[in-house]
């Protein structure tokens, strides 16, 4: 079989792959109607680096025309990770106080909590803040164990995938329990001191979006955290949580438009933090998000080592300005 022979055999199939890709980036446009077209949103990367195999895979195959169409998926894709692939930090300013923050899905089937409990103790500088989801009943136990690092320990542990917990170093800690939607799922909020001010952190977990009513759920609930801190305007406040979206979501604006939150990642790279097999992190979705207030200013964002878990503990950086 000749080159030309190779080209026309794998030309149909570019084409395909294309059109596919094409219907799924509009698809994802739609998530305001319907939650399975929201589910499209959520793999933007995806689609960008999927478009750059087939637009030279179209080059190889001398289907210019085709390329084009490829091209602008690349494009349209390339534009919404843009803001996370390009540096787009605010001013350095000398001074201000910092905040380290971790927050790790532990997975409530996960075979080894104990390596959790392990890695913070391994820390050489201990986060000021740790909040945990999919905390069970034995594993509260457990974390008893940091109380020596950790005077405020606030738990609500379940047996199902909602349970949390939140750890702090902060002075004056002040943690309130809160249960809320339909499926009475937890969430927390943590007031401190840092240094002469105040802060407060959320920590959610909102169900999944698996059929309408979990995905009305968990929109119901991320617009309910958002009024909550849009009345709160000039205040120190951080999100932390596996938010069961991603930011190119439609259940995701809530938080920058109603809430005026910055999502922490943005200017630091592509940061997947869920997939399912612990080999494939970088083909995984970033649901383990960050958000801040315009008062502090990301100095770092990274993840950490592989703890058993279909999600990867994250370490956030921050300094009130």
């Amino acid at each position: 079989m000749n080159a030309d022979n190779i080209r026309r055999f794998f030309a149909p199939w570019f084409t395909l792959l294309t059109l596919m890709l094409a219907t799924a980036s509009a698809l994802s446009l739609a998530g305001r109607w319907h939650w399975l077209a929201d589910v499209f949103a959520h793999f933007v990367p995806h689609y960008f680096a999927t478009g750059v195999l087939l637009l030279l895979g179209f080059i190889w195959a001398k289907r210019y025309s085709w390329a084009a169409v490829a091209l602008a998926v690349v494009m349209w894709n390339g534009w919404l990770l843009s803001p996370y692939m390009l540096p787009h930090r605010a001013p350095q300013r000398e001074g201000g106080v910092l905040l380290e923050l971790l927050q790790f899905n532990l997975s409530s089937t996960n075979p080894a909590p104990l390596a959790a409990i392990g890695y913070i103790l391994s820390l050489e500088d201990p986060p000021d803040v740790v909040v945990l989801f999919e905390t069970t009943p034995a594993f509260a136990l457990d974390v008893t164990r940091l109380n020596s690092i950790y005077p405020t320990i606030a738990q609500m542990p379940r047996s199902d995938n909602f349970g949390m917990a939140v750890l702090s170093r902060l002075e004056d800690s002040e943690v309130e329990f809160r249960e809320t939607g339909p499926f009475a799922v937890p969430s927390m909020v943590l007031s401190g001191r840092v240094g002469a001010e105040t802060i407060r952190i959320y920590a959610a977990h909102p169900p999944p979006p698996l059929g309408a009513r979990l995905n009305d759920a968990r929109n119901a609930q991320l617009r309910e955290l958002a009024a909550e801190i849009s009345r709160d305007a000039g205040g120190n406040v951080v999100v932390a949580g596996d938010l069961n979206t991603t930011v190119w979501s439609h259940a995701f604006k809530p938080l920058i438009e109603t809430a005026r939150l910055r999502d922490a990642q943005r200017g630091h790279g592509y940061l997947p933090t869920w997939a399912p097999p612990p080999y494939a992190r970088w083909v995984g979705v970033p649901v383990d998000l960050t958000l801040v207030s315009e008062n502090f200013r990301v100095e770092r964002r990274h993840v950490g080592p592989w703890l058993a878990s279909d999600h990867w503990p994250v370490h956030t950086s921050l300094r009130l300005r």
